[in-house]
C-alpha cells in the first residue's frame, strides 16, 4: 500500500505544473500574485487589525481543491526561528533562599514539565472527530503564489458561526510576503474523511493584524506576538458540527492549555486530530516581540500551526492562545502569542461588534519555590492585632483611545474595590493586599451615544474600598475621547480593504 509521504512526493510532482495550468484556469490570480505579496501600510501601528478579501473567488476555490491537490499540500512547520528565546529573569520571592533559584530551571518549572501528560499528542480517531469541541477543529488549505504555487496546509479552528482562528503564517507568508488563495476550512478532517462533507466551506476574507502585515515578509523579523489571523468563510459552519470554541482575551498566561492540531511530521501523519494537555511554562522575552508570547512543552510537528490552546471543561472550551512558532535550539517546546488587546481588535474586526474590554496581562516568569524557614516557638497570647488602616487614593487616569480609560487606585490593606456611576459601567475586584490596582471606565447609555457623535464626553465616576468595617469613598471627574469619531469616513487607498487602529 502506498504511504502518504510517497503519494504526497507523487502528487507534488504534478503540482509542478500547476503554474501554467492556474495562469490558464484562473487568469484573476496572475494578478493577485503579483500585487498582493507587495500590499502593504505607511506604518505599522500598535493594536491595528485589517480586514482584505481573499483574492479568489469561492467558486475557484472549490474546483480547486482536488483529492490529488489536497494530498500535494505541504503542512506548514511553525516558524523555526535560529538559536533560542533568551532566558527571562526569574522574579525574586521575599523569603526564597538563594540555593532555591540555583541553576537554568527553577524546580517549580521542572516539576510542571513533570506533570504534564507526557510531551506527544492523544490520537482523536474515527467517531471522535465529529464529537464537540474535536469537530470544532480541523485543516486549512491554501496556495501561495503562482510561478511556482505552493500548496499547503494548516490546524485551524471554528470560533464563531462563520470563524475560523488560525495562525498569521497561514495567511501571509513571512518568507515572502504573499497572501494566501484559494483557501477552504475542512472541518472533523480525519483520514482522508470529510465528514462534514457539506461543510467544507471558502474563505471569502481574512482579518490579520497591521504589525504582522508589516513585519511577515522578506528581509524582517516577523513578530511572533502577532502571528494570529481569521478566516471569515462563506457558510454558517457552527451550524452543521454542532458547536464553536469560545476565544478570550486579556486572560492569564500562567495555566494549563490542552492543545489542538494535525501535526504531519513522524511520529504524526497529519491525517486525525491530536490533542495534548501542557502547562505554561514561561514568557519568551524576546524585544521584538509584543504582546510577550507564551511557551509549552510539545512535540507537535509541521502541520499544527494555527491549531488552538484551550482552557477549561471539554464540554467549553475557551481558545486563548496557538500554535505559532518554535526555536531551532529548543526542540520539544513550541510557543504561542498572547491574546491581549491586538488579538481582540482582530476578532472585533471579523465579528463586525466589539467585544468586552479587560486589562492586558504581561507574561511572567515562573516563581521559583518558597523555602520556608523553621516555625519560630509560639508566643505568649497578646492582645488582639490593631485593625489595619483603610485608605484609598486615585493615583492615575490614563485615556485610551478606544473611548474608555484605565483608573489606578492605591489601596493600604485587602479589601473591595468598587468603581460605580450614572454614565459608567460598574467594576468592582477584591484587592488581595495593600498596592496599586486598574480599573476600566466605560461609558454607557447617553455617555456612548455622546461618544459616539462628539468624539468625547465628560463622566462622573465613584471609587469606593472597604475593608475591616470601613469604607472610604473618591470621586472624580474624567473626561473621556474615541479617536476618529465623528470624522466623515476617509476613502482607503486599498481596494477591497479597512483597518482599524
Amino acid at each position: 500500500m502506498i504511504g502518504k509521504d510517497a503519494r504526497r512526493r507523487s502528487a507534488y510532482l504534478a503540482a509542478l505544473v500547476l503554474a501554467a495550468v492556474l495562469a490558464f484556469a484562473f487568469p484573476a490570480l496572475a494578478a493577485a500574485d503579483t500585487t498582493s505579496a507587495g500590499e502593504a501600510a505607511a506604518a505599522v501601528e500598535e493594536g491595528g487589525a485589517v480586514l482584505e478579501p481573499v483574492p479568489t473567488t469561492p467558486a475557484q476555490a472549490l474546483a480547486f481543491w482536488t483529492r490529488p491537490r489536497l494530498e500535494a499540500a505541504v503542512p506548514l512547520p511553525p516558524v523555526v526561528l535560529p538559536g533560542e528565546a533568551p532566558e527571562a529573569p526569574r522574579p525574586a520571592r521575599e523569603g526564597a533562599q538563594e540555593s532555591a533559584q540555583a541553576g537554568p530551571q527553577s524546580a517549580r518549572t521542572a516539576a510542571l514539565a513533570a506533570a504534564a501528560t507526557g510531551v506527544g499528542g492523544v490520537e482523536i480517531t474515527g467517531d471522535e472527530s465529529k464529537v464537540f469541541p474535536n469537530s470544532a477543529n480541523g485543516k486549512v488549505y491554501g496556495v501561495f503564489g503562482i510561478s511556482p504555487p505552493q500548496l499547503f496546509e494548516c490546524s485551524g479552528s471554528l470560533v464563531s458561526g462563520n470563524l475560523v482562528l488560525t495562525a498569521g503564517h497561514c495567511v501571509i507568508n513571512p518568507e515572502t510576503g504573499a497572501r494566501a488563495m484559494l483557501v477552504i476550512f475542512m472541518p472533523g478532517y480525519n483520514e482522508q474523511s470529510e465528514p462534514y462533507g457539506t461543510a467544507v466551506s471558502t474563505a471569502t476574507d481574512y482579518v490579520f493584524t497591521k504589525s504582522w502585515e508589516q513585519t511577515a515578509k522578506p528581509g524582517s523579523i516577523p513578530n511572533e506576538g502577532n502571528d494570529l489571523a481569521l478566516l471569515k468563510m462563506r457558510t454558517n459552519v457552527e451550524a452543521t458540527v454542532g458547536g464553536a470554541l469560545k476565544i478570550a482575551f486579556d486572560q492569564s498566561c500562567n495555566q494549563t492549555y490542552t492543545q489542538y492540531g494535525y501535526p504531519a511530521e513522524k511520529p504524526y501523519d497529519g491525517e486525525v486530530l491530536y490533542s495534548h494537555v501542557a502547562p505554561y511554562l514561561g514568557p519568551d522575552t524576546n524585544p521584538l516581540f509584543s504582546p510577550t508570547p507564551m511557551k509549552i512543552q510539545s512535540d507537535f510537528t509541521k502541520g499544527a500551526s494555527g491549531g488552538p490552546w484551550t482552557v477549561g471543561p471539554s464540554s467549553a472550551p475557551t481558545v486563548l492562545s496557538l500554535t505559532a512558532y518554535s526555536y531551532e535550539s529548543q526542540p520539544g517546546y513550541l510557543y504561542g502569542p498572547y491574546f491581549g488587546e491586538v488579538a481582540r481588535k482582530a476578532y472585533e474586526l471579523a465579528l463586525g461588534r466589539p467585544v468586552p474590554i479587560g486589562i492586558e496581562e504581561t507574561c511572567k516568569p515562573l516563581e521559583p519555590p518558597v523555602v520556608h524557614p523553621p516555625a519560630p516557638a509560639p508566643a505568649p497570647p497578646s492582645a488582639a492585632p490593631a485593625a489595619p488602616t483603610v485608605r484609598l487614593r486615585v493615583t492615575r487616569v490614563r485615556r485610551r483611545a478606544n473611548g474608555s480609560a484605565v483608573l489606578t487606585a492605591k489601596v493600604s490593606t485587602a479589601g473591595e474595590l468598587k468603581l460605580s456611576g450614572t454614565a459608567v459601567r460598574a467594576e468592582s475586584l477584591s484587592t488581595q493586599a495593600a498596592g496599586k490596582y486598574r480599573l476600566i471606565v466605560a461609558p454607557k447609555g447617553k455617555a456612548t451615544r455622546r461618544l459616539k457623535r462628539a468624539g468625547r464626553t465628560k463622566v462622573g465616576v465613584r471609587v469606593a474600598f472597604s475593608a475591616s468595617g470601613k469604607t472610604r469613598r473618591v470621586s472624580r471627574s474624567i473626561r473621556l475621547t474615541r479617536r476618529g469619531a465623528g470624522a466623515p469616513a476617509q476613502p482607503s487607498s486599498s481596494a477591497g480593504r479597512r483597518a482599524v487602529r
